[in-house]
């Protein structure tokens, strides 16, 4: 039987938002991955994030969140006088959403569900299998992928 669809909901915990593209193809979207995001070009984001609407999505916001914990690390390093309590406290929040919830339908090419991977939690960017359940004659199904927080309302997504 021919399968038209897996249909994939993924949502970061507590905060609905819009899915945004991402290439994370060619370097694999690597999690503490030190490339690009060095000290020098960490300083320079904070201080163009000062410059912008703290909770509002912003290109040095986004990238702050896309290094996650590479930023936690040097997060640690900055002095209280470049970063307000206020910034530094909404930084460390978003950066301590670390999780999303997935749930996927396999959909066959006449619209009906052939098996279903209920809601669960899974920790960002690590790797994940998830087995269908009322897959019938299909057999035992099982997917895997990972989903990677890309920006303050966006995720990146490969099964």
């Amino acid at each position: 039987m021919r399968l038209l669809a897996i249909a994939l909901a993924a949502a970061l915990i507590g905060v609905p938002g819009p899915a945004a593209a991402a290439d994370c193809s060619t370097d694999g979207c690597t999690p503490g991955d030190e490339k690009g995001l060095d000290p020098a070009s960490f300083d320079r984001l904070l201080e163009d994030w000062n410059d912008e609407a703290m909770t509002a999505a912003s290109l040095p916001l986004e990238t702050l969140l896309f290094h996650g914990e590479r930023t936690r690390a040097l997060l640690a390093t900055v002095s209280d006088d470049a970063l307000s309590p206020e910034r530094r406290a909404f930084l460390e929040r978003e950066l301590d959403r670390d999780s999303v919830t997935v749930e996927m339908r396999l959909v066959d090419a006449k619209g009906r569900v052939r098996g279903e991977a209920g809601a669960q939690d899974i920790p960002l960017v690590k790797g994940r299998r998830l087995a269908f359940e009322g897959t019938g004659d299909l057999g035992f199904l099982i997917t895997g992928g990972k989903v990677k927080r890309v920006g303050l309302d966006h995720l990146w997504s490969r099964w």
